[in-house]
Parts: structure tokens; C-alpha cells; sequence
């Protein structure tokens, strides 16, 4: 899978330009084979749309408040499971490095998560559940959506195929 990113600005004196036109690399876990993430933007804050302003970079996967994250996530079919020997230490030195601030959200259910996000979600391919901490749960398809608001869930491939799912994640107040 490939994603190709072109970003738009104004420059100093306000006229139109392209400031990058580039493939985007995935990020991927050693121990969660075919689990891959593409930032396609984000930023710590508000973004600007003032000339000269550029494309803002984040330094957590869940915002802050006020910032944003706009990511692709690919979830292989089946359930993907981490090794049953596996290096605890550099498991967590991996997602620290790769995806800061995503473990932080992980609590003791593998995959249960929750973050102070309003997360607006659309399956772009494949079949994914959506389960939340009371055990409730919704079988998502190809083109439906999901408005999220802070609820502590987990996302699961029980299909056939790979599923994408498009994630623009915003920083609510806590």
C-alpha cells in the first residue's frame, strides 16, 4: 500500500504554491506484523493558513488539546497477536521511538485504548470491529463511519482482507 502526499500553501506574499509532493513511508512494530501507520499530517496546535505558514509536525500520536493528527492505519486480517518470547524492554523502546505517545494510551487489555480525542474514522477497505470497554462491539464495513468521543475501545480485523482505516484525531478539552 502506498500514500502519496501533496501539500498546498501560500508563500510570504500570499500566492499559492506547492511546498512537497512525497510518498508516504509507513511506520511499523517488529511484533505487530502488517500493522502499519501513515501520518499524512498533525500538529501540536491549531493549524496556520497564514502566508509563509508550513505543514505543522506533531510529537505524539494522540494530540494535545487543540492539535490534530490525520493518520492511515492498516490492520492485516486475523488477529494480530505479539510473540509469545518477546523483548518487553525493546518493545516498548520501539513504539517510544516510532510512535511517541501511542503506547501511553495502551492499558492492560492488549489494543484497549482511550484518549482525550474526538477521533472522526472512515474504513476505507476491508471489515474491522470496534469494541468498547464494556464489551459492546459494532462489525464495521468498507465506507461507514465512526465519531468517536473519548470512549476507551479496540480495534480488530476479523475479515478476510486487510483493512484501512483513515483516522483524523483531534485534541479535545480535558
Amino acid at each position: 500500500m502506498a500514500f502519496r502526499r501533496v501539500v498546498t500553501a501560500k508563500d510570504a506574499e500570499g500566492k499559492s504554491v506547492f511546498l512537497s509532493d512525497e510518498d508516504i513511508e509507513p511506520v511499523s512494530i517488529s511484533f505487530l506484523p502488517g500493522v502499519n501507520f501513515y501520518s499524512l499530517a498533525g500538529g501540536d496546535g491549531a493549524p496556520s493558513v497564514e502566508p509563509g505558514a508550513g505543514l505543522s509536525s506533531s510529537s505524539s500520536f494522540f494530540p494535545d488539546e487543540g492539535g490534530y493528527h490525520f493518520v492511515v492505519s492498516t490492520i492485516p486480517a486475523g488477529t494480530v497477536r505479539a510473540p509469545a518470547q518477546m523483548d518487553t524492554k525493546a518493545l516498548i523502546a520501539e513504539m517510544k521511538e516510532k510512535l511517541p505517545g501511542l503506547l501511553s494510551a495502551s492499558e492492560r487489555e492488549p489494543g484497549m485504548h482511550t484518549s482525550h480525542t474526538l477521533d472522526l474514522v472512515i474504513i476505507l477497505a476491508g471489515e474491522v470491529n470496534l469494541e468498547l470497554d464494556d464489551g459492546a462491539s459494532v462489525d464495521l464495513n468498507t465506507n461507514d463511519i465512526v465519531v468517536q468521543i473519548g470512549a476507551r475501545h479496540r480495534w480488530t480485523n476479523r475479515g478476510k482482507d486487510q483493512a484501512v482505516i483513515l483516522s483524523a484525531i483531534i485534541g479535545a478539552q480535558q
